[in-house]
């Protein structure tokens, strides 16, 4: 192994560190800072795959101890219009140009995001915004693997206790993941290269998962509210600027 390789997994392993942290915090995050920062490292081809993998246990992780709480009347609304999103994110990616796409979920998402740091807080949506959100989820993940912060977006104005809210994000990200890693396997894009790459980084994910549950459930209710629409600006901005 190479001093250049050495450093190259370090830096992977600190980027993989706070992604999972991010997302032991609030349910969510770890694709949208863990694929841009290990995109710089590696090729795309085995980033996306393998950050998808890491996601998938992680939601299996973090859903088996949280599912009891999961709004699942929510999820009843949100699940099919996210895997509709998913089916349709194939046509759409050759109909229209990706970048086009990027540009269009990042300004929407810091949209979100100002709405939900301004000081006067937005009304709460109603549940007729579901399908949208799901759609728009759906399509973002199957293009990006950055669907977390669509959902979350919608979530955040359904005014759900924390607990509450990142169950039911984990355990709809958990049932769509499902079908995405079928999908990768099926098409080859899942492969042995992508597989090695996410075991060797799965020990570190993990950590970070712990170190964030921990803090979550210290965090006061408003400030937990923050931190998520930090996050969602964080995604926007890396939307635009990729």
């Amino acid at each position: 192994m190479t001093p250049s390789h050495s450093l190259q997994l370090a830096l992977a392993a600190l980027a993989v560190l706070f992604a999972f942290g991010a997302r032991g915090v609030s349910g969510f995050g770890s694709g949208m800072i863990a694929v841009p920062l290990l995109a710089i490292l590696f090729p795309l081809t085995r980033v996306v795959p393998a950050v998808a993998v890491l996601n998938y246990l992680a939601a299996l992780w973090i859903g088996f101890k949280d599912f009891r709480r999961a709004a699942w009347r929510e999820l009843g609304l949100l699940l099919p219009a996210a895997l509709a999103g998913l089916a349709l994110a194939l046509p759409i990616f050759h109909a229209l140009s990706p970048i086009l796409l990027r540009r269009l979920l990042g300004g929407w998402l810091l949209l979100q995001a100002a709405r939900s740091l301004a000081r006067a807080p937005p009304r709460a949506a109603s549940r007729g915004w579901a399908l949208p959100a799901g759609l728009l989820g759906g399509i973002t993940d199957g293009l990006f693997s950055i669907g977390g912060p669509v959902y979350a977006a919608y979530l955040g104005r359904r005014e759900l206790e924390k607990s509450v809210f990142r169950a039911t994000l984990t355990m709809l990200l958990v049932l769509e993941s499902s079908l995405r890693l079928i999908g990768y396997g099926a098409t080859g894009i899942l492969d042995r290269s992508a597989i090695g790459f996410a075991a060797a980084l799965l020990p570190v994910a993990f950590l970070g998962l712990l170190l964030g549950e921990r803090l979550h459930g210290r965090l006061p209710e408003q400030l937990f509210r923050r931190i998520v629409s930090l996050l969602i600006l964080a995604s926007g901005l890396v939307l635009l600027a990729t």
